[in-house]
């Protein structure tokens, strides 16, 4: 399993050296492929690596390659040129032999996924808990993360082996689990670490062409310390209380420290973080039309 992040090319290589037998099929799956149009700046990065993928799955090299896509990030595909021949990844991607359509979960699919893993470690929920949750996220873009979170703090203020509805209201739901815990958060902060709390979100987000369609970044630390104004040096401080949070995680990418926003979903559901991701939009805009 990987991620483009970044730097694909290099990431695909250090995927690619996990393989232990070459005699034996290897299955490579690529991850939230979107990252590709969303974290990978150079065309010509998103090319080669592309290219690479196509050629490792059609040479007799025994690695076979699955990847995962945002439909909403399928007209991106037509810019990438997989071949000498000009043949473009939009086709790959939308030719029945090679797509897969993964639609959104029913509610009794959205029921199973909630009560499935809870029996296994013997958990209770009351199905007025379960109708609850569903009846928030049906329909809704990302509603698994949604649900992940939410049930993740169920679990951490579990009674017994009891998930409660009381619990739940006081989350204020999924909906408002995710925007009121940032909140939290950020209000135990001191007036200039909420500054510095302001810089990082922002440039965890890709900003959009329009309102509601940010998409999330993996950032290198170091390229975070370089950017971020912290004459205090609290970052890390910051840093480590969203993480305890689990609003952000820190990973690593070829050896480096990262950081990203857990959930896509607290872009849209979180008030404050969508404010400042307009006036950052607009002051870029604004940069621009004085050029």
């Amino acid at each position: 399993m990987m991620r483009p992040g970044a730097e694909p090319l290099s990431a695909l290589e250090q995927a690619l050296r996990t393989r232990r037998d070459l005699s034996m099929p290897f299955l490579l799956c690529v991850d939230q492929f979107e990252e590709l149009f969303t974290h990978t700046a150079l065309g010509a990065q998103r090319e080669a690596f592309a290219r690479r993928l196509w050629a490792l799955s059609k040479e007799a090299t025994g690695v076979h390659v699955v990847i995962t896509l945002r439909v909403d990030f399928l007209g991106h595909c037509g810019e990438v040129i997989l071949d000498e021949n000009g043949l473009r990844l939009d086709r790959i991607a939308y030719d029945e032999a090679h797509r897969v359509f993964i639609a959104q979960l029913e509610p009794a699919q959205l029921t199973a996924a909630i009560r499935g893993p809870a029996r296994r470690v013997g958990l209770e929920l009351p199905p007025a808990l379960v109708s609850q949750m569903i009846g928030e996220v049906e329909g809704e873009p990302g509603a698994l993360p949604l649900l992940e979170y939410v049930l993740d703090l169920l679990w951490q203020k579990r009674e017994g082996r009891q998930l409660s509805e009381r619990c739940y209201a006081e989350l204020f739901g999924v909906s408002g689990a995710l925007g009121r815990n940032a909140d939290r958060v950020l209000s135990a902060l001191d007036s200039d670490d909420q500054r510095l709390a302001r810089q990082l979100l922002v440039r965890l987000c890709n900003l959009a062409d329009k309102s509601g369609a940010e998409t999330r970044r993996r950032v290198p630390l170091r390229r975070l310390r370089e950017q971020i104004r912290d004459p205090r040096g609290r970052l890390d401080s910051v840093l480590a209380a969203f993480v305890d949070a689990r609003l952000l995680v820190r990973s690593e990418a070829a050896g480096l420290p990262t950081i990203e926003v857990a959930h896509e979903a607290l872009i849209r559901k979180w008030p404050r973080l969508s404010s400042w991701l307009i006036r950052s939009e607009e002051r870029r805009v604004g940069k621009e039309c004085l050029r």
